[in-house]
């Protein structure tokens, strides 16, 4: 033994795919870094060096909620505080490997954050044998890593 402290670190985050982490390997000037960081991101959550080691524990605390949203007839609106607003609209294209033509996911988002319905259908789908949410339902899901605040950007500074 070398009489040097040791790190033992438990994020307390269950497996997932896809991952909560992208393992990196960085330089800045003359140190070296083997890293777990966010993905998208350059932030280092978990991390050594020659000299320093250090981890972060989830506490598991409730971070999303869901919110019923009402759709004009179009699905192009949605009703908050007594007036219609648009729905931000964005397309995505994911390339799944060995499929030659991509998936093309419409992703619609409301104040409260991107509506669920894919998901909710594509669960229903694989799961029950009939619709489990009716079609008129529409959830938006808020949650805290999605939010436009300097909550990460402070953190990395430290």
């Amino acid at each position: 033994a070398t009489g040097h402290p040791i790190l033992a670190n438990d994020p307390h985050l269950s497996n997932s795919i896809p991952s909560y982490w992208y393992l990196a390997y960085m330089q800045i000037e003359d140190k070296f870094f083997s890293v777990a960081t966010t993905p998208g991101t350059s932030y280092a959550a978990v991390g050594r060096h020659k000299d320093v080691s250090w981890g972060i524990t989830n506490h598991g605390s409730d971070c999303s909620d869901f919110y019923q949203e009402k759709l004009n007839e179009e699905q192009n609106q949605y009703f908050f505080d007594n007036e219609w607003h648009d729905l931000q609209v964005r397309e995505e294209e994911i390339r799944v490997k060995g499929e030659e033509a991509a998936v093309n996911l419409v992703v619609k988002k409301s104040r409260h954050g991107p509506l669920m319905d894919n998901v909710w259908k594509g669960y229903c789908a694989v799961f029950h044998s009939e619709p489990c949410i009716s079609t008129h339902k529409h959830f938006a899901m808020n949650w805290t890593a999605l939010a436009d605040e300097p909550n990460l950007m402070a953190s990395i500074s430290l």
